[in-house]
């Protein structure tokens, strides 16, 4: 595991051809997940993990099960626990919720409760960069739109603004990705490093969530919007192949705090 994030960490910035980089992460993923001994994530002690915010999200459920499932029989890995997950915490901006972290043993549910949720700070965020990032997804994305802005885009745009690209799309489709300049898309996502896409898919899915909640307040059909969900998602995965699916998924899984957002996993995999 050591070796296979040693290339992750080396990949995870780097723009360009994201393959190697998805294919050494889903490789980690899978070996995580099938530990079953309490582990070590560094063999220095000191600084945050060189993982990837998936990576360390599913660190600490893995980690949550294995203590949960068999214990802790080594003192020493007592001791360890805490600077691990200041380690794995370190690197990550997530919080896990209430829901989830009832099903956590105390002495890993203790140490992350306390942690702040910053999903209403990202709303925020969202909501007073909002108008910029659909003007200029407007700009980029439109069916006609020039395929010279793409590098205009990159050059110019704030990068907390780009961090609402996917999000951008999302609003601009309305349930109808014919609306999105697909060509436009992928060339800005090939220019992103791996954990930029990451990231949109993390903030794209709280976006979504939000969006979802002010169509309902609004009288929209809560089965219209889920459809329009899915045929969105369908677009970035399968249509186009612009976003991994196991990340999109694990998003939408992590927040559970959301009552729609097991719904559209469900019926996004039934469809």
């Amino acid at each position: 595991m050591y070796d296979v994030t040693k290339i992750i960490f080396a990949l995870k910035g780097k723009r360009g051809d994201h393959r190697a980089f998805r294919l050494a992460e889903n490789l980690c993923m899978n070996l995580i997940l099938s530990l079953r001994d309490f582990f070590w994530v560094k063999r220095e002690g000191k600084g945050p993990t060189e993982f990837t915010e998936t990576l360390n999200r599913i660190t600490v459920v893995t980690l949550a099960i294995i203590i949960k499932t068999r214990g802790i029989a080594d003192a020493e890995h007592l001791l360890y626990l805490q600077t691990m997950l200041e380690q794995i915490m370190g690197a990550s901006q997530h919080t896990w919720s209430e829901k989830t972290l009832r099903y956590f043993p105390p002495v890993l549910r203790d140490a992350l409760i306390g942690r702040m949720d910053k999903r209403g700070l990202a709303i925020q965020a969202w909501q007073q960069a909002e108008t910029t990032v659909i003007n200029q997804c407007k700009q980029l994305l439109s069916p006609p739109a020039d395929p010279t802005y793409v590098m205009t885009y990159i050059s110019h745009s704030f990068p907390q603004h780009r961090h609402y690209l996917c999000a951008g799309a999302w609003i601009l489709m309305q349930g109808h990705p014919e609306n999105i300049n697909s060509g436009n898309l992928a060339r800005v996502l090939r220019e992103f490093s791996p954990e930029e896409v990451t990231a949109n898919i993390y903030t794209m899915v709280d976006v979504l969530l939000h969006h979802i909640q002010l169509e309902l307040q609004h009288g929209h059909s809560l089965q219209d919007l889920l459809l329009k969900a899915c045929a969105n998602l369908a677009f970035f995965v399968w249509t186009h192949e612009l976003l991994p699916l196991d990340i999109l998924l694990l998003a939408l899984i992590d927040r559970d705090d959301d009552p729609h957002a097991l719904r559209i996993v469900m019926k996004y995999n039934t469809t």
